[in-house]
């Protein structure tokens, strides 16, 4: 019987209570509070849907969890079971000091939009899992220790409008990706051959005969000379004075 009048489970000493929940509303609270269990976080509610960072709504007949936000909760890593929340498409994880790679199994949620995993200590690469999110529209991994390259798969995925990569640590950029006009917040950016190596904070970038000075929360002085390419501009949250002089 999928539509269930009264439901009392009993987990660990507290009961959680439905009126008319979905077995798999049910499912769903109580992967979540798992995890709160887990990880001693605090103001777990029986009717999971009622907290103030879970959202859930209708699919296919049934009420399902659909965003999850884990923010500043002291979590010590990702729960590898949220896997089995199956209809999620909001993840964040922001601000909890996580220590180690990505994980690799975010591609078995297949309706999630939006990952955001910044403000943490994450190290090491960009999974290429990530390219296995077709739905993926928003992309922050902001504010960690990452390095490497890119995948350039970013490219080519077509929903996807947004990666937040500032604050992190050396790494390469595919110029190919310029074409797309991403949304994108990046480090320091100069020329190298078919892609762009990133070391600082100000970002330039020189491809397909266009000149992108992208500037983001610094205090940047720059004089340009002699540019006969197009020059565009993105000043975000600066102190940022940039002269151009197309002669010397």
């Amino acid at each position: 019987m999928k539509q269930l009048i009264l439901i009392f489970i009993l987990l660990t000493g507290q009961h959680i209570f439905f009126v008319g929940a979905s077995t798999k509303l049910i499912r769903d609270c109580e992967i979540l509070k798992g995890i709160y269990d887990s990880y001693k976080i605090n103001n777990f509610r029986s009717n999971c849907c009622d907290m103030t960072n879970i959202k859930c709504k209708k699919i296919n007949s049934e009420i399902r969890m659909t965003e999850l936000d884990l923010s500043n909760t002291n979590i010590s890593e990702i729960p590898s079971n949220i896997v089995n929340l199956e209809e999620l498409s909001i993840i964040k994880f922001i601000g909890n000091n996580i220590n180690g790679e990505i994980p690799l199994f975010f591609n078995q949620l297949k309706h999630l939009k939006e990952i955001n995993l910044s403000r943490n200590r994450f190290y090491g690469q960009i999974p290429k899992t990530f390219l296995d999110i077709k739905n993926l529209t928003i992309l922050d991994i902001s504010g960690n220790r990452l390095f490497g390259i890119i995948p350039s798969g970013f490219c080519d995925m077509e929903n996807l409008k947004d990666i937040r990569y500032h604050d992190n640590m050396n790494g390469v950029y595919p110029c190919s990706c310029i074409k797309r006009n991403f949304g994108y917040s990046l480090n320091n950016f100069v020329r190298y051959t078919r892609w762009i190596v990133f070391i600082g904070m100000i970002v330039i970038i020189i491809s397909f005969g266009i000149l992108n000075l992208i500037a983001r929360q610094n205090q940047i002085k720059a004089r340009l000379k002699r540019l006969s390419r197009s020059f565009t501009k993105n000043n975000n949250n600066n102190n940022t004075e940039i002269e151009l002089n197309k002669k010397a």
